[in-house]
C-alpha cells in the first residue's frame, strides 16, 4: 500500500500533467510519503474500499478443497446453508457487479425451489 500511494503521487507529479494540475504534490495530505511510519498511519486511518467487494466466500468445484461454497451455492461442510450474493464470485468481475448478482440470485432461487419441491 505504501508503494501504491508513492506511485500515485509520482503519477500526479508527472510533467505530462503540467497545466492540468495546479501544483505539485510534495506531501500527501500533510504526510511525508518517504516516512514509512507516517505513511502507514495515514493508510491505516484512511484506507477503504471504493468498489463492490466480492469473493469473500468464493465458489469452487464440488470436490475442491478450496472455496467456501459449491456450485449449488451450499456452504461446504454445513448442512442447508446457502450463500446467494456477490461473495460467492471466485474473482472480481470486470464490470459492475449488479448484473452478475442478479444471475446468482436467480440461480439461487431456482436451486431453493428445486430443493423444496416447488
Amino acid at each position: 500500500m505504501r508503494e501504491a500511494v508513492r506511485l500515485a503521487v509520482e503519477f500526479a507529479n508527472a510533467t505530462v500533467w503540467d497545466g492540468y494540475i495546479l501544483g505539485r504534490i510534495d506531501t500527501f495530505a500533510g504526510v511525508d510519503i518517504n516516512d514509512d511510519s507516517q505513511l502507514d498511519e495515514y493508510i491505516r486511518n484512511t484506507a477503504a474500499t471504493a468498489a463492490h467487494p466480492v469473493g469473500t466466500a468464493a465458489m469452487s468445484a464440488m470436490d475442491a478443497q478450496y472455496g467456501v461454497v459449491n456450485p449449488d451455492l451450499l456452504v461446504k461442510g454445513v448442512e442447508g446453508l446457502r450463500i446467494v450474493d456477490a461473495s460467492v464470485f471466485p474473482f472480481v468481475t470486470s464490470g459492475h457487479t449488479q448484473a452478475p448478482v442478479y444471475i446468482v440470485a436467480e440461480h439461487g432461487a431456482d436451486l431453493i425451489r428445486q430443493t423444496w419441491g416447488q
